[in-house]
């Protein structure tokens, strides 16, 4: 669930479009073809309809025209699909050449228009509008709607236009993800408790330095370390947070780290906040506590830190998970040993947990090739139906999942809403489409799973996320959401916000690391004048005016 601000460039990354002067794409918009059933009904038609779709694949499943769940979709709504597959690797570029060329489906099936190809292909007539079948048909879409306002406002394009329908996925720990983790035998070795302020912290990681934690009888722990990439394992977004509020992490290079104050939406990185920040980080920095290779080292690297064969060097690290840096599972068992630090307080007070609201991923849309767009609307939202939604995300029911029993609870505690039968890993390959499509996760199905053993990945994030970080949870009011900028300065604030972000990253590192003298004003203030020089006065008039627009 990323939550950076997106670009609408109109200088894609496609292969060159053809004005659409002949072949397919002259159909036009098409009109509502065979007649429906009523809105949330089934079967969606009469008589079976053949339906050419275009589905960017995933893994776990062989074949998805001769599967189980595309015949259950059959027998369900009585349309036959016809499944045009592509590896989610290759599809963007055989998007580009169908799309270039005239010759492309009816539907797209999660593939994901980004909001500029939306409004490019929108605009040419090719991605139909739905508001008015949303407004007909959209049972299921307009209840993930109302639920998840922020969705729908995500997926208005400036034309006031929705072209695709969204995949929701509420994942509370997801929510919360930037989290610090350490290695509890150390801290029980040591008589220590789990920091609470940016001081405690130091004093912790001076005890895994100097008290041989793991005792071996060498100097080999490492207090602290991150990497530049893995799921939020970028050292600074937690460190800072206690400074304030910042958006970002060095482990996602498009993380703006622009929040919204008293209605404007400002920068963190500017602030003399962020430069005490700085100084705390390149202070830890400059003692020995945190790894130098956090600053180069990709996930494998960092994992292998985490998995040391001989004995445990890592003491603590940046992550959304402890699968990032150790092998769930694994033979070490090391990572059911590490558990989260809460936001620690610095200074003035500052606490926060970084906040990532649900703004949904584009998974469905139809093209004007399609002669039964109402059909191909009605066939998304029932994508959304629980029994559909949980055939494509876990097979078949009373063989890979069945429906709770009286007494069996979710991972929230409250009565269950699923019961796996057998793991993920163990599901046929040709019972269901792993996620592909829309569905409408809400938190309450996520936690309503049936999960009796305590010590399970998902009991223990739902845990120490509810416990550690969703008491400091930031205010969604001020989270910058994903904005849609119009075609006349959509190529100006990508030009300044790729320059920025790299800028930004760079002197986070230097600082830190002391190649950049974060304790001089001579050189603070040079920083500044470069972020001048790119133009974030500029880009923020511009993020001003999208936000103010929407």
């Amino acid at each position: 669930m990323k939550t950076k601000t997106t670009v609408i460039v109109l200088l894609l990354l496609l292969t060159p479009f053809v004005a659409f002067a002949g072949g397919e794409a002259d159909a036009g918009v098409s009109g509502d073809g065979v007649a429906v059933t009523p809105a949330g009904t089934f079967p969606i038609v009469e008589e079976v309809l053949e339906m050419e779709v275009f589905l960017s694949g995933t893994t776990l499943v062989d074949d998805f025209q001769d599967n189980a769940y595309t015949q259950y979709v059959l027998e369900k709504t009585n349309i036959q699909m016809l499944i045009d597959v592509t590896p989610s690797a290759e599809a963007q570029q055989v998007v580009n050449v169908m799309l270039a060329s005239g010759d492309y489906p009816g539907v797209f099936i999660s593939h994901g228009f980004t909001p500029a190809q939306q409004v490019l292909y929108g605009g040419q007539g090719v991605l139909l509008p739905l508001n008015d079948l949303i407004d007909e048909y959209g049972v299921n879409v307009n209840r993930a709607f109302e639920t998840f306002p922020l969705v729908r406002q995500n997926f208005v394009m400036p034309d006031g236009n929705i072209y695709t329908l969204p995949d929701i996925n509420d994942c509370f720990h997801c929510s919360m993800a930037q989290k610090l983790w350490v290695y509890q035998p150390w801290l029980d070795t040591l008589g220590l408790d789990k920091p609470q302020t940016t001081d405690e912290l130091k004093e912790m990681l001076i005890a895994f330095r100097d008290g041989d934690p793991n005792g071996n009888g060498l100097q080999d722990e490492i207090p602290l370390a991150g990497a530049i990439q893995g799921w939020f394992a970028g050292i600074d977004g937690f460190l800072m947070n206690s400074f304030i509020y910042t958006h970002g992490n060095l482990a996602a290079p498009n993380d703006t780290r622009l929040y919204i104050e008293n209605g404007q939406i400002v920068a963190s990185f500017d602030k003399p906040e962020w430069r005490q920040g700085l100084q705390f980080i390149n202070d830890l920095y400059s003692e020995g506590l945190i790894a130098p290779d956090s600053f180069v080292q990709d996930q494998a690297q960092y994992r292998q830190m985490g998995e040391n064969p001989e004995t445990v060097i890592l003491g603590s690290g940046t992550a959304g998970h402890m699968g990032v840096f150790a092998d769930f599972q694994g033979e070490s068992g090391r990572w059911g040993d590490y558990v989260t630090i809460p936001p620690l307080e610095g200074p003035n007070g500052v606490r926060y947990a970084r906040y990532n609201p649900t703004f949904g991923n584009p998974e469905w849309a139809i093209t004007n090739v399609e002669e039964n767009a109402a059909a191909a609307f009605r066939l998304g939202d029932a994508w959304y139906d629980f029994d559909m939604m949980q055939r494509n995300l876990y097979g078949r029911e009373g063989i890979e999942w069945r429906m709770p029993e009286a007494g069996e609870f979710g991972i929230n505690g409250k009565e269950a809403t699923w019961v796996p039968i057998v793991g993920r890993g163990l599901i046929d390959r040709q019972s269901w489409w792993n996620q592909a499509g829309p569905h409408l996760r809400t938190r309450d199905y996520r936690l309503g799973r049936y999960q009796p053993d305590p010590t399970a990945l998902e009991v223990v994030l739902f845990e120490q996320t509810r416990d550690d970080y969703e008491p400091f949870q930031q205010d969604g009011a001020a989270i910058v959401p994903p904005l849609s900028f119009d075609s006349s300065v959509a190529a100006e604030v990508t030009e300044i916000q790729t320059t920025m972000n790299d800028y930004v990253r760079e002197m986070i590192a230097r600082f830190i690391t002391g190649d950049a003298n974060i304790n001089s004003d001579a050189e603070w203030n040079n920083y500044l004048a470069e972020l001048d020089a790119i133009g974030l006065d500029r880009y923020l008039e511009i993020m001003q005016e999208t936000y103010d627009a929407r």
